[in-house]
């Protein structure tokens, strides 16, 4: 018996635009601190956005 791993995404057209403010960003924060903060926040969106899933099948 072999198994087999269907792997499967789900998603929707999203498209959001939030300003900085709405983040709780200070605009004025260095460049570096500004990007983890605005990729933390799309790292949530993302999951709330996409559906994943996985299957193992049995042959």
């Amino acid at each position: 018996m072999s198994k087999t791993v269907t792997f499967s995404v789900t998603t929707k057209y999203v498209k959001e635009t939030v300003d900085l403010q709405e983040l709780g960003i200070d605009e004025d924060m260095d460049d570096k601190e500004m990007k983890r903060a605005v990729e933390d926040f799309f790292r949530d969106w993302l999951w709330n956005n996409v559906s994943f899933s996985y299957i193992i099948h049995e042959d």
